[in-house]
């Protein structure tokens, strides 16, 4: 991924980076990747002509939208207008969001330019927990009926 992402720019492969870091950082095995990465970090800053501070915004934004998109599409939107934390935002900022009764995920503190945006994605439901294979889960993943979601995500 770190290779494929270089072919797009190094500021992708930042947060490829800083991505790893975040999900493989405490396993022992990934200790000299990582170290490797964070020798080429400094190389890859310079060539992107960037901060660590920049880059450590932009992880944090991307950290808060995959955290917010992970949430919504697992289904976790607790009922009856209960808060759910999201995380924290770019400045360390923490968010939460509910569900209004009308089905709108309503974000508090506000961190859109935007009042109020749309977001669709697709799901599916596949029948089995386990597969023979990869290449039987695969098949069950085209075979399965794409169901449409839309949400609504407002300041209100």
């Amino acid at each position: 991924m770190i290779g494929m992402a270089l072919t797009k720019s190094r500021f992708i492969a930042l947060l490829f980076a800083r991505h790893i870091a975040f999900t493989h950082g405490e396993e022992p095995m990934a200790k000299k990747y990582l170290a490797r990465l964070k020798k080429l970090e400094k190389q890859w800053l310079k060539d992107a002509q960037i901060s660590v501070e920049d880059v450590d915004y932009a992880y944090s934004l991307l950290e808060f939208c995959d955290a917010f998109s992970l949430l919504i599409c697992q289904h976790l939107i607790p009922p009856e207008k209960r808060n759910l934390e999201i995380g924290q935002g770019p400045h360390g900022r923490s968010y939460e969001f509910f569900q209004h009764q009308d089905g709108r995920l309503i974000v508090s503190p506000w961190p859109f330019e935007v009042s109020r945006f749309e977001i669709a994605y697709e799901r599916i439901t596949l029948a089995s927990l386990t597969y023979k294979s990869e290449d039987d889960f695969r098949k069950a993943i085209r075979a399965a009926k794409i169901i449409r979601q839309n949400i609504i995500i407002s300041k209100n």
